[in-house]
């Protein structure tokens, strides 16, 4: 999204833009949504579906609200920087759909994966769960394992 909004696109290209991945995204999330709401057989997976079913709702409703908050910087005549960052979400999972491959910084993939690690680490902690004595990622014995 940073490239994105660095390019300095006009606003018309930006607006086209964010419509077309909101517009995608939200299609996805009904897509998925009306997937969940289809019952299952089993307990266990039933049980499963109702858990995913509950989130992928809060997720609608959460789009929605931002939604609604790029809809109006639109209207606004909110400049194109204000419209990405009011459309982060569907944009940004457009851009990586369309030059994700493109992307060979591995400093890119080591935060993304660290950011996940942190919020694992917090979620142990919060659990009373000691953390490792050693942490050991897979990403740093590459040459080893190939």
């Amino acid at each position: 999204l940073e490239d994105y909004v660095a390019k300095g696109l006009g606003r018309d290209q930006v607006v086209s833009d964010v419509r077309a991945a909101v517009s995608a995204f939200e299609a996805k999330l009904e897509a998925k949504l009306k997937k969940l709401e289809t019952p299952l057989a089993s307990g266990r997976e039933e049980e499963e579906r109702k858990e995913l079913l509950k989130q992928q709702q809060q997720k609608m409703t959460r789009f929605a609200s931002d939604k609604a908050a790029v809809e109006a910087a639109e209207a606004a005549g909110a400049d194109g920087e204000t419209l990405a960052r009011a459309a982060a979400e569907p944009l940004s999972e457009s851009l990586d759909a369309k030059h994700g491959a493109a992307v060979t910084d591995q400093a890119v993939f080591n935060a993304h994966a660290r950011k996940f690690e942190a919020d694992f680490m917090e979620d142990m902690q919060a659990l009373n769960i000691r953390s490792p004595d050693a942490l050991t990622r897979v990403t740093e014995y590459v040459p080893q394992i190939i």
